[in-house]
């Protein structure tokens, strides 16, 4: 009977043990900490030199950048962790207009600390306010290329495509010793009992 008893125990233990879930802790974006210096230091990005493709031809129109403001950037980290990824982090933000109307403009920005291959995710804002998301044409050792429908807020965003939101612990060997060693507990107490 207690033989029966130990297994029955054992192999709720392993059941119970199976549902416990190790989830990670939720991603933390800059709040009111941020300061106006540090917003105008993600503006650190630049249209590069002939890297403006309007409607499919090469345009020498002049861009307009300007800096993002504090809100501007934290509403970009809220959103990237929100559509992109939870681990996403926004490493460069700017304002960008041109001087000229089109369809469609490919732009090749100069963006601080990416490479080539890396994980990144163009935010923009549209003029209502909503962002979407841009998978880039391209990304090269400083460089990223989009293209654009029109032009305001865009943010440049880091991100690990395999990231996951729990971590996995090795459950299975620690609850095959401890049923082992109730085993062996059990069946000791049966002998001392014969």
């Amino acid at each position: 009977m207690k033989k029966k008893i130990a297994v029955v125990l054992t192999a709720l233990m392993v059941m119970a043990m199976g549902t416990t879930a190790f989830a990670a802790t939720s991603p933390t974006t800059k709040t009111s900490e941020t300061t106006t210096t540090e917003a105008t230091a993600y503006a650190n990005v630049t249209v590069a030199e002939g890297g403006i493709v309007i409607d499919g031809v090469a345009s020498t129109a002049a861009p307009t950048v300007k800096a993002v403001t504090t809100a501007q950037v934290e509403a970009a980290q809220t959103q990237a962790v929100a559509s992109v990824a939870p681990t996403a982090k926004v490493l460069q933000m700017i304002d960008v207009t041109l001087p000229v109307s089109f369809e469609k403009a490919q732009l090749t920005f100069a963006v601080n600390g990416v490479t080539a291959g890396q994980k990144i995710a163009v935010l923009h804002q549209k003029h209502d306010g909503s962002w979407e998301v841009i998978n880039p044409d391209s990304v090269g050792n400083g460089t990223v290329t989009a293209t654009f429908t029109s032009l305001s807020p865009i943010a440049f965003v880091a991100y690990n495509a395999s990231a996951q939101t729990g971590e996995t612990t090795p459950v299975l060997p620690i609850i095959a010793l401890i049923c082992v060693a109730g085993i062996a507990v059990c069946g000791t107490k049966v002998k001392f009992n014969n």
